[in-house]
């Protein structure tokens, strides 16, 4: 399939069959059960494939619709397989779900997990430049007191 942009943008508009021309068909879910176990690395076997409308924590930003494939390891391990595209747009894993959740720890953002500029994270800095800047204070006092 070819991707169509329009002026610039970098998500693609749509997608055209290259042989006809024609609005490239979707995939089936064995499908992409099929693309996914070919880029999958492992031995287990692919115990479902769901198509999704809506994105889960773990897809969001991404294009939907799209196809998750889950696989029976103990990593939990599920592919994100395009149905205009035919390729696998991301992977999920226990090891990045775990990451996931210590970013979601770091930024302080505990809705979105993608954004590290808002009000929780601004006052925390502004508590912490408190803190230093009345350290830094009393320790001037400590220095300049006089020992009588």
């Amino acid at each position: 399939v070819y991707a169509v942009y329009e002026n610039g943008s970098r998500t693609a508009s749509g997608y055209v069959d290259v042989e006809t021309g024609n609005p490239a068909k979707l995939i089936s879910a064995e499908q992409a059960s099929s693309v996914a176990a070919s880029h999958y690395k492992g031995t287990a076997n692919v115990i479902s494939v769901e198509r999704l409308e809506e994105a889960p924590m773990e897809y969001r930003g991404k294009p939907l619709p799209v196809y998750r494939v889950n696989f029976d390891d103990w990593k939990e391990t599920s592919f994100y397989v395009s149905p205009e595209t035919a390729r696998v747009v991301t992977r999920r894993n226990w090891n990045w779900r775990l990451f996931d959740w210590f970013w979601m720890l770091h930024t302080m953002d505990y809705w979105e997990r993608d954004d590290f500029n808002h009000w929780l994270i601004r006052g925390a800095a502004v508590l912490a430049a408190f803190a230093a800047g009345t350290g830094i204070v009393l320790l001037g006092q400590r220095f300049l007191r006089r020992k009588d």
